[in-house]
């Protein structure tokens, strides 16, 4: 497996939400970015949003929605990203609230939620 860096900033991130996590209005809840294990992500590697989609719902059959945000949203709050492929999904990854702490702050929850768009 090869781990890549998160070299382009632009680097769309997604992520599914089940539908507990989807709000009226449309929006994600920051609850949906709280989970003390980490939270896993799948890297678009600049494929576009339509070939991501398609592929995220294979992947997460269980999602309502599929969101995606960028490396620069996730670097502008100070998490940290890996890069974790497993044998099954290259593009597996995950982020976490700093180098020590896995989960998400609160804030770093509520901002995230405020920048994924759901697609």
């Amino acid at each position: 497996m090869n781990i890549k860096p998160f070299d382009d900033k632009k680097e769309l991130l997604y992520r599914g939400f089940i539908e507990r996590f989807i709000q009226k209005d449309g929006t994600v809840a920051s609850a949906a970015f709280k989970d003390e294990r980490g939270l896993s992500l799948i890297r678009g590697f600049n494929d576009s949003i339509n070939d991501m989609n398609i592929y995220s719902r294979k992947k997460l059959p269980k999602s309502k929605k599929v969101g995606h945000f960028s490396v620069w949203d996730s670097e502008n709050i100070n998490a940290v990203l890996l890069h974790t492929p497993s044998k099954n999904d290259d593009r597996h990854s995950e982020i976490h609230g700093n180098e020590k702490e896995i989960a998400l702050s609160s804030i770093q929850s509520f901002i995230l939620s405020k920048k994924a768009i759901l697609d």
